[in-house]
């Protein structure tokens, strides 16, 4: 989890490699991607291989332009954690033991002299996975590399079938349909004739109501770690009506600082 939290922010990740091998990587690392941080995982296996010894272990790694993390956890939650996934213990395998509680408190025993030679502790006992990754990101994470979250705006047909999977979907089939006008119906809404026809809609302000519902959820999706939120605005035939309102909602969000978006009209040619 710690992992895939940095690897989000931009880290380049290895997990539990021989400790030997550490100094290699770094070099190779710093030598074939110079600006894009390191993190390494490493659990009691790498421990017991640097020579059950802190000292040692850091020795082994270097402590140069390195930044210790300890991930610590109660013994009980452990245990539950351990049952609930249902993996064995790697102490099971190094030193013979097959009672899961006696493993766990072997694991916490021997990596106990880490924590004094570690820069941070942090205790994930009463963390969720989405707040250990909250409490990452707030710690590691910059303006340069804090995660975003991708919002797809996408408009279609619903004579095509609706598109799945959608987070938010939104029917605009109540807006003054611009295909039964002869002299529109060939456009598309990314024309400003269609647009201006549309959005002149008295009924428009409805759709602008669903932006501001919209606006208003983006913070607490990020907020929930939310990396993709799929939005579809659909109408008859995908052409007209979803097409502007997707292009109208599109230019309402791109200003938000922190939001990657994508837009596609799927069935603007059909």
């Amino acid at each position: 989890m710690t992992l895939s939290a940095l690897e989000d922010l931009g880290y380049w990740c290895c997990d539990n490699i021989p400790v030997d091998l550490v100094p290699q990587l770094v070099q190779e690392h710093l030598s074939a991607r110079p600006t894009t941080p390191l993190a390494i995982g490493l659990d009691v296996l790498a421990y017991l291989w640097s020579g059950k010894s802190a000292d040692s272990l850091r020795k082994k790694i270097g402590t140069q332009n390195t930044h210790w993390l300890f991930l610590s956890c109660e013994v009980s939650v452990l245990l539950k954690r351990y049952q609930e996934t249902r993996r064995p213990h790697p102490m099971r395998k190094v030193a013979g033991l097959d009672d899961l509680k006696k493993a766990i408190e072997s694991n916490v025993q021997l990596l106990e002299d880490l924590l004094g030679v570690s820069d941070v502790e942090l205790d994930s006992s009463l963390l969720s996975a989405r707040q250990l990754r909250r409490v990452l990101e707030e710690k590691y994470g910059t303006e340069s590399n804090a995660r975003s979250l991708v919002i797809k705006i996408l408009s279609f047909g619903f004579k095509h079938g609706a598109p799945r999977p959608l987070d938010l979907l939104f029917d605009v089939r109540f807006l003054r349909n611009p295909h039964y006008i002869p002299e529109l119906k060939p456009k598309t809404g990314k024309t400003k004739e269609i647009q201006d026809f549309v959005f002149a809609d008295e009924s428009f302000r409805h759709v602008e109501d669903f932006f501001k519902v919209v606006q208003n959820l983006i913070p607490l999706y990020r907020n929930e770690g939310k990396s993709y939120l799929n939005i579809g605005i659909g109408c008859t035939g995908g052409k007209h009506r979803s097409v502007a309102s997707a292009e109208r909602l599109h230019a309402a969000l791109k200003k938000t600082s922190g939001v990657d978006y994508v837009l596609d009209h799927r069935d603007i040619d059909l």
